[in-house]
Parts: C-alpha cells; sequence; structure tokens
C-alpha cells in the first residue's frame, strides 16, 4: 500500500473515532436529539473507508484472481451500502434536522440522496446479480462460481467507485456543516446554562 493511501486511510480511521467519541459523550450528557446525524456520519465513514480499501486493492493487485476478488467483494459492498444508504438519509434525519431548527441542510441531503438512488437504478441488476452469484456465493451452480473466478466481474468498477466516492465525499461535507453548527448550538447553549451570557 503506497504512503498516500495509508495516510487516506489513517484520516478515514481518525474521523471514525472523533465521531464515535463525540456521539458518545453527547449520549453520556442524554442529548440524543442527534443520533440519527451521527449514525449516518459512522455508517458512511466506515462502508467509504472498506470502499477504499478494496478499491485500493482492486487497483494495486498484481493477481488477477486477487483483483477479481477484491472487484467482486467491492460490488458486493456497493450494493449493499446502496440498499441501506437511503432509508438513513431519508424521513427521520429530515424531521431531526427540522426539529433541530436545522432545516436548510434538508435539500442538499436530498440531493445526495437521489444521486445515491440514481447510481444505484443505473447498476443494480449487475451489482445484485454479482453480489448473489459470486460474491457472497449464493449460487450453488458451480458454472457461475467458475466464470466469475476466472473473468473480472464489472467491467465499469473504476467509473462507479469514482461516483460512490464523489457523492460521500459530498454527503461528508454536507454533514461536516451539520457538526459544526450542532457544536455552536450547544456551545451557545451551555454558555447560557453556565450565566457565560
Amino acid at each position: 500500500m503506497s504512503r498516500y493511501y495509508k495516510n487516506a486511510e489513517n484520516k478515514r480511521l481518525l474521523d471514525i473515532k472523533t465521531n464515535k467519541e463525540v456521539w458518545q459523550k453527547l449520549q453520556k450528557l442524554g442529548i440524543n436529539n442527534y443520533d440519527e446525524l451521527y449514525n449516518l456520519c459512522l455508517f458512511s465513514s466506515i462502508v467509504y473507508n472498506d470502499i477504499s480499501i478494496l478499491y485500493d486493492n482492486y487497483v494495486t493487485s498484481k493477481s488477477e484472481t486477487q483483483k477479481n476478488l477484491f472487484g467482486r467483494l467491492l460490488c458486493l459492498t456497493i450494493i449493499e451500502f446502496l440498499d441501506d444508504i437511503s432509508p438513513m438519509i431519508g424521513k427521520n434525519l429530515r424531521n431531526e434536522l427540522i426539529s433541530n431548527e436545522m432545516s436548510e441542510f434538508v435539500t442538499d441531503l436530498k440531493d445526495v440522496g437521489k444521486e445515491f438512488s440514481r447510481i444505484k437504478n443505473k447498476n443494480n441488476s449487475v451489482l445484485r446479480k454479482i453480489r448473489n452469484e459470486s460474491a457472497a456465493h449464493k449460487t450453488k451452480q458451480s458454472q457461475d462460481l467458475i466464470i466469475y473466478s476466472t473473468e473480472l466481474p464489472f467491467e465499469n468498477l473504476d467509473e462507479l467507485n469514482i461516483q460512490i466516492s464523489t457523492n460521500l465525499n459530498k454527503l461528508r461535507t454536507i454533514t461536516t456543516k451539520i457538526i459544526k453548527q450542532i457544536t455552536e448550538q450547544l456551545t451557545l447553549k451551555f454558555k447560557r446554562e453556565n450565566g457565560d451570557i
């Protein structure tokens, strides 16, 4: 693994650790009106890290067999992520933002959700077929497994990875803005409670 990828991975892992610690502190303080947001942040960060690691191994592998395996696992991870992300960006998060007086982020999150849906709709059948027939080994037909073990499963995996990563970065930019606003709101609240304002 190159130094660039290792540094990027360390930054992703730090992001996961920081969000987890902040969320746990909020919960200890009895502040749970940001749970949907922090759950989304952690979920998307963990999946982004997984996708990045799989893609790095897919691209850098010298063995065609390993490249094929990483490609199939990447397809599996992407379709599972696309199945889960839309509900996480949906109604419960929107309601949470509105109730916390942060409705200005709802439209941007809807746009990110629509892009994930578009990506899923465009690639759903091939990704699901790869997941079911090879990556998750749901097929019991060895002929199908043989085909997937010798051929690269998805011809546009580079483009798909770029689309997913780009949209995840958009999501991260939005959630970072929301977290900054939460920090400002909570700081102001605690100052008022302590008589500092």
